[in-house]
């Protein structure tokens, strides 16, 4: 039942929550993006990742601002 804009970003290596249920998460949630880190488990924010974060937040903001 969610209806805003998401993005689900997703450790490719995440043992929490595992690869298929950040997937089916992403095809529920209509017009959901997501983005999966290669080089990632479930903590994304470490060292290389955060500027690359960073940079997906502003941009998906930016674009939800301007719809």
């Amino acid at each position: 039942d969610i209806t805003v804009p998401t993005l689900i970003l997703a450790g490719k290596y995440d043992e929490i929550t595992l690869m298929d249920v950040q997937k089916r998460m992403h095809e529920k949630i209509k017009g959901s993006e997501m983005i999966i880190f290669d080089n990632a488990k479930h903590n994304l924010l470490v060292g290389k990742n955060n500027e690359e974060i960073l940079n997906i937040l502003k941009n998906f903001y930016k674009k939800i601002k301007d719809e």
